[in-house]
């Protein structure tokens, strides 16, 4: 892992940016993924990032046990790894030099918000104080009937006030003389002008600020963080539609390619179709006739073959059959030649059968003499 780096201000407001520190080991889903992806990406080429994370994830959800406790054994190896790295760049010079740079500026921070809020509360309590001092002389009211702190206060209001926004002069008026009655009407006339400039420079925006417009730092640069990633997420969205439009472009090529040809081998076959005509037609009639009465001879010519082959292998069976008969009656005659007793056999075996009766006879008569016979 990369050693650590030394803290850098970045952006255009000057954030100080942390050194650089051991990159996060991935979690097993993470290293699942990138192992697929690949083959996700080849067998899906048209399918946007959104679809390969959903099919990523389910093949994911559908992964076995002990395929997945094979991703978790090397987070955890690493994760042991990073885990002394991050110790030992915490403990970097790098790192605690951020952290010092990082406290100062915040304290900077507070200092400059709470010298903005004494600012707003001392604009705030100046604003009260106007708001609270002696009222005008009012149109009808006289010195007379003024004390002497407020008519005074008067006094110095209309002296410092009688010049307009516009740069028209307002005179004083002795507010006692009331001899003619168009004095007393450029005196309404004056304060009410008078009024109206007073106003205009109370509540005008040189003076009180409108507090909807008024934005804090924090917020400013919240915002400035926020246009930022929404204009890398703008500049992604815009690199995909741009893919997309070329691969579109690509596709509507292939098709207004493949049309052209398409459109071509088609007019080659109008171009080549046989014109039929009369003529043409019983020629081809004819033709095919001959040609079918042939296929009927040799279909004929085949079948007498076919018919004579068998008629001989029948003939050839009958005639094995009847060898093996005659083959037969001939070895029957021949065994009862050989069983056949010749008339001398005969003879003797008459005489063998008399003198067997003879020797039983004598038996039977006189046991002794055939016993002393046979001995």
């Amino acid at each position: 892992m990369n050693g650590p780096s030394t803290p850098s201000r970045g952006g255009a407001n000057g954030d100080l940016k942390p050194p650089k520190g051991p990159e996060r080991p991935l979690v097993p889903y993470m290293r699942f993924s990138r192992k697929m992806w690949p083959t996700v990406r080849a067998d899906n080429p048209e399918a946007q990032l959104w679809e390969m994370s959903k099919v990523i994830g389910q093949l994911w959800r559908e992964c076995p046990e002990k395929e997945k406790s094979v991703f978790q054994a090397e987070y955890e190896a690493e994760k042991v790894e990073y885990d002394k790295a991050m110790k030992s760049f915490q403990q970097s010079p790098a790192y605690q030099s951020y952290i010092q740079q990082n406290k100062a500026r915040q304290q900077q921070q507070q200092q400059a918000q709470q010298a903005q809020q004494q600012a707003d509360r001392a604009a705030a309590q100046q604003q009260h104080h106007m708001q609270q001092a002696p009222p005008m002389p009012m149109p009808g009211m006289t010195s007379g009937h003024m004390k002497p702190i407020e008519k005074l206060h008067a006094h110095q209001m209309s002296r410092s006030r009688n010049m307009d926004m516009s740069g028209v002069v307002i005179h004083a008026v002795d507010e006692d003389d009331q001899s003619s009655e168009m004095n007393i009407r450029r005196a309404h006339y004056a304060r009410y002008q008078r009024n109206q400039n007073m106003m205009a420079e109370l509540f005008g925006p040189q003076s009180a600020q409108d507090m909807r417009t008024i934005v804090a730092q924090a917020r400013v640069d919240m915002l400035r963080k926020q246009g930022q990633s929404l204009s890398g997420h703008q500049d992604k969205l815009n690199d995909e539609l741009r893919q997309m439009d070329e691969t579109f472009a690509a596709k509507m090529r292939d098709i207004e390619e493949k049309r052209k040809a398409f459109q071509q081998q088609l007019e080659k076959v109008e171009a080549e179709k046989p014109v039929l005509d009369d003529a043409k037609k019983q020629e081809l009639i004819a033709k095919w006739e001959v040609k079918l009465v042939e296929e009927y001879e040799a279909y004929k010519k085949k079948e007498e073959e076919m018919a004579a082959a068998a008629a001989k292998k029948e003939e050839e069976a009958k005639n094995s059959l009847l060898a093996s008969m005659l083959k037969s009656e001939e070895d029957d005659k021949k065994e009862n030649e050989e069983n056949r007793a010749t008339p001398e056999v005969v003879k003797a075996a008459e005489v063998l059968n008399g003198k067997d009766e003879e020797m039983d006879t004598t038996t039977v008569e006189t046991p002794a003499s055939q016993n002393v016979e046979v001995n």
